[in-house]
């Protein structure tokens, strides 16, 4: 196994979710799904295991919405793949007759292109609700016996950007939201002929609840996909470790380093707390190349300077900026800085801090009330933030809360200086 952080990662180098995936394949017979869990929960790579390892003789097709904002786009991509599909040659010619006229002719026979998506979603503009009924006109062509999974990631970003774009906005999120849930629940397809589990980093529900649109997905079966457990996370730092070791230890040799490591390695996931797959292989991969570094052995001194030099430090600021980053992108200035704010607050103590604490202090310091603060603490509840605790918010992972007081420490000084002259406003 590679130790790849950071990218979505298949094959030998995917670390087995067993129970996981046994529970996606177990409902995708039944219903569309969504899966929910917060950025760096390797979403995508369950998605690039789904594509490469399909049950039930689904064909699997898989596309990122990412960088898409129109409706035009999402269409585009369902067309394309089904095109370069394998296992459904005659419904990738039935789609060529439909749409072939649209390309230009030296992209009419071509397939695996991406110039088709961008050709096809420019060609999609004007008319997109026409060309997705056409598309499910289309699907209905599936032939009895077969099954098509959409495997489509960050379709949340898709809507946000739809949402924000100056000639769309809320109506064209609304229409296209009724034309995809009539394509999920059309009667000749919702029997299993088409599926599609929609994944996303931000929270989904978050966006629907603030267009008033929550219903659009209700017909999903959502699953959220938990953090590892401490044996699985110790169990991916035991192969992490067994690959650098060449992978050709003696029994002998693997009992020893795990009498010896087992302890270092559950330091490391202290530090973590909650165990995302992507925090325990960058934490490996620090200490690993700090102990390099310093031709000293991998104790739990070691760990302790990983943690405090490399994932407070600028390891973790390339991992964790996103975390800020995405407040702007998601959210209005103004209810950004509000989000800003609450952190701070529950970054304080690491129990957190009580709901009721952080409606008085901001209803004393802005007048702001609870039905406006809300909808603000639901977003860093479903977007990976925060998690309740006994009536408290706490951050969900320790290095998530040290990192952000680390970062935002000149702020919060700041900020008390303004709240002492009765100056601040979040």
């Amino acid at each position: 196994m590679n130790n790849i952080t950071g990218a979505p990662v298949t094959g030998s180098n995917f670390y087995p979710r067993q129970g996981q995936l046994a529970h996606i394949w177990r409902r995708l017979p039944h219903s569309s799904l969504l899966l929910a869990a917060p950025r760096r929960s390797g979403k995508t790579s369950i998605l690039f295991h789904i594509r490469d390892n399909a049950q039930f003789d689904y064909v699997p097709l898989f596309f990122n919405v990412e960088g898409d904002y129109h409706p035009a786009a999402f269409i585009a991509h369902l067309v394309d793949r089904l095109r370069r599909a394998k296992g459904l040659p005659a419904l990738g010619k039935y789609l060529g007759s439909l749409f072939d006229a649209l390309l230009p002719e030296k992209l009419k026979v071509t397939v695996g292109s991406d110039l088709v998506k961008v050709e096809l979603e420019k060609a999609f503009r004007a008319t997109w609700d026409e060309q997705g009924q056409r598309v499910l006109d289309a699907l209905r062509q599936i032939p009895e016996g077969q099954s098509v999974v959409f495997l489509v990631d960050e379709f949340p970003l898709l809507l946000q950007k739809m949402h924000r774009a100056p000639d769309l906005g809320k109506p064209v999120v609304a229409q296209f939201l009724h034309w995809f849930r009539s394509l999920r629940n059309d009667p000749e397809l919702v029997q299993g002929k088409v599926r599609f589990v929609l994944t996303g980093s931000i929270g989904v529900e978050g966006i629907l609840r603030r267009l008033h649109l929550s219903a659009s997905l209700n017909d999903l079966d959502r699953i959220t996909l938990e953090p590892f457990s401490r044996d699985q996370a110790l169990g991916l730092l035991r192969m992490l470790h067994a690959s650098d070791a060449g992978g050709e230890q003696s029994r002998d040799a693997q009992e020893r380093d795990t009498e010896t490591l087992d302890p270092v390695f559950n330091t490391m996931l202290d530090r973590i707390e909650e165990l995302s797959p992507y925090y325990v292989q960058l934490f490996y991969k620090e200490a690993r190349e700090l102990a390099d570094d310093c031709s000293t052995p991998l104790d739990q001194a070691l760990v302790q300077r990983t943690y405090e030099e490399r994932m407070l430090g600028a390891a973790g600021r390339r991992a964790l900026s996103h975390y800020q980053e995405r407040l702007d992108d998601a959210l209005p200035e103004k209810e950004a800085s509000l989000a800003r704010f609450v952190l701070d607050l529950a970054a304080e103590r690491e129990q957190g801090i009580s709901e009721a604490r952080v409606y008085d202090q901001i209803d004393t310091e802005t007048g702001m009330s609870p039905d406006a603060v809300d909808p603000i603490i639901q977003i860093l509840l479903h977007d990976g933030y925060l998690k309740r605790d006994k009536r408290r918010l706490r951050f969900r992972a320790r290095l998530l809360r040290d990192w952000w007081r680390n970062e935002r420490s000149a702020v919060r000084h700041a900020a008390k200086r303004k709240r002492r002259t009765g100056r601040f406003k979040p």
